[in-house]
């Protein structure tokens, strides 16, 4: 049954619905989404996430490993349609460096050209300058045996309650951190198939 067979019916005519605004205002613009918006947000989030994670490094112990883990990886990224920018792309290197470290074929070490601004610190004058100098050494702590230990009268001058005084103690810590982080080893990984030995210890100055 159609309106049009009905009788007594109006006839059809257009009516407007106007919208009353804020003086000022504009109309909502928002462009049309098909998912929801925690849905939206969640792929927001790894799509930054995905554009975070720009560098790929590959590392092999031979030539012939590293040769099929090229292929791996670049068959991966052609299978998620993802593409590497050849001009961009450096293959077969034995030494690069990468956030801060040099990453060759003996292992990693820390990237001397990074360590200059440690050497050329002067000791601080406040707890902002103190902390400024432990993010950056802390940033290679691992090259340093027993960071925490030798760091912890400068640690000690971050707490709220403690007044700022840079004591001999302080300065002792200061000059052993830059002398030791300007002297770093070469940190390798395990070799497969040998045995190694883990060393732990801690106390209340520091752990590791």
């Amino acid at each position: 049954v159609f309106p049009k067979n009905l009788p007594g019916l109006p006839p059809e005519r257009e009516v407007e619905f106007p919208i009353e605004l804020i003086p000022g205002s504009t109309p909502i613009s928002i462009s049309s989404y098909r998912m929801a918006p925690i849905e939206l947000r969640e792929l927001k989030s790894q799509l930054q996430e995905l554009l975070e994670k720009d560098d790929i490094l590959i590392f092999s112990r031979s030539s012939e490993d590293h040769d099929k883990h090229l292929r791996i990886v670049l068959k991966i990224l052609k299978e998620k349609e993802f593409y590497a920018k050849l001009s961009k792309c450096e293959f077969w290197l034995d030494e690069v460096a990468f956030l801060g470290h040099v990453v060759s074929t003996e292992g990693v070490k820390v990237d001397p050209s990074k360590m200059q601004a440690v050497v050329e610190w002067r000791p601080p004058k406040s707890s902002t300058e103190v902390r400024s100098f432990l993010g950056l050494a802390g940033y290679c702590r691992r090259f340093v045996k027993g960071f925490s230990i030798i760091a912890s009268p400068l640690t000690k001058l971050l707490q709220k309650e403690v007044k700022f005084i840079w004591d001999d103690k302080c300065q002792e810590s200061f000059e052993t951190l830059k002398s030791l982080l300007t002297q770093a080893p070469i940190l390798t990984l395990p070799i497969e198939g040998k045995d190694y030995v883990v060393y732990n210890d801690a106390s209340h100055n520091g752990l590791g």
